[in-house]
């Protein structure tokens, strides 16, 4: 049954395992954690969503507000904040991160992120143009391990619309086709809430 499902879904986990892999080769040869003492941190990344994800990861174990803070700057709109840099669905999993390792959480989410990526465009080439096997998987991995991601990967709050927009475009096509729009809507709404 194992089997079955791996052969079934096998573009799919190679269209997510191919970009996860070549990141950890990078990761590997750049001496990037836990590979090196180096770290994924790039200038805005550094400066701006490294202490907002803190603080955000400090206010979901410590259930404080998400409406204000004033533990960034001399305080500050929580929300806005939220809103722009932090609503990312993954970010959610960082009540389950320790403080010390919110660097290597974001640094792990960008390569979780890229992997996906590649599966969302597989799945948008396996039911637009019916593509099966290596050519799904070769553009599926070309369109995860793009020069926009790779140029802007440190800015982790884009990616998630880099994830979505295949979904996005599959789901218009199938409202222009008379079809159901559940799909636009909900990686619309998903994109619009996570930036």
């Amino acid at each position: 049954m194992i089997l079955r499902y791996l052969k079934r879904h096998k573009s799919y986990l190679l269209s997510f395992f191919f970009p996860v892999i070549a990141m950890l080769l990078i990761f590997v040869f750049r001496g990037i954690f836990p590979f090196g003492n180096e770290t994924f941190l790039r200038t805005d990344m550094y400066h701006q969503y490294a202490p907002f994800s803190s603080e955000f990861n400090y206010k979901l174990q410590h259930a404080g507000s998400l409406l204000y803070t004033w533990d960034v700057g001399l305080g500050i709109n929580f929300t806005a904040l939220y809103a722009y840099y932090l609503a990312s669905p993954l970010n959610w999993f960082m009540i389950l991160c320790p403080k010390g390792l919110i660097l290597e959480f974001m640094t792990y989410s960008i390569v979780l992120k890229i992997g996906l990526c590649g599966v969302s465009m597989c799945y948008y080439l396996r039911h637009h143009f019916h593509m099966r096997g290596v050519g799904c998987v070769f553009f599926a991995v070309a369109y995860a391990m793009s020069g926009y991601v790779s140029a802007y990967s440190w800015n982790l709050m884009w990616l998630d619309c880099i994830i979505l927009f295949p979904l996005i475009m599959l789901g218009l096509e199938r409202l222009m086709q008379g079809k159901s729009g559940m799909l636009y809507v909900i990686s619309l709404g998903l994109s619009i809430l996570s930036n």
